[in-house]
């Protein structure tokens, strides 16, 4: 596993803010490599409160599993998504600057802070408002 400047595996595991807790294994290195860009960019902490998530959990949600943060282990697939929990308009702002610096390319902003992405299989250049 690459070693990264800002954050380990304790960013990714079970407490009090992840909300799905999951291995730093289990998401992209080049996610991770391009998430750890993004943090030096900004200059602060990223709180991350969402990483990967399986299939059963999809489901167990109700939902189709036709999301950046899925991981199967069997298919080979790792998760290329994280949530981050930034609710200050500024920070906010200076946070999705550096995530496209770094070369995000799909970002939604939400109430809680900012899903990003870097699923090529998605539409790409694009930012969107979610409510929840």
């Amino acid at each position: 596993m690459p070693k990264y400047k800002y954050f380990s595996k304790s960013d990714f595991e079970e407490s009090d803010i992840i909300r799905v807790p999951c291995s730093i294994n289990d998401i992209r290195p080049s996610t991770l490599q391009r998430f750890d860009q993004a943090r030096e960019y900004a200059g602060f902490p990223f709180v991350v409160t969402c990483g990967a998530r399986t299939l059963e959990h999809e489901k167990s949600r109700n939902r189709n599993g036709f999301t950046s943060h899925l991981v199967d282990d069997e298919r080979g697939i790792k998760c290329k998504a994280l949530d981050l929990r930034i609710t200050q308009p500024r920070k906010r702002f200076i946070a999705t600057r550096a995530l496209m610096r770094a070369g995000f390319t799909r970002i939604g902003i939400y109430p809680w802070g900012l899903h990003v992405d870097d699923d090529e299989k998605k539409p790409q250049n694009v930012i969107w408002h979610g409510t929840h």
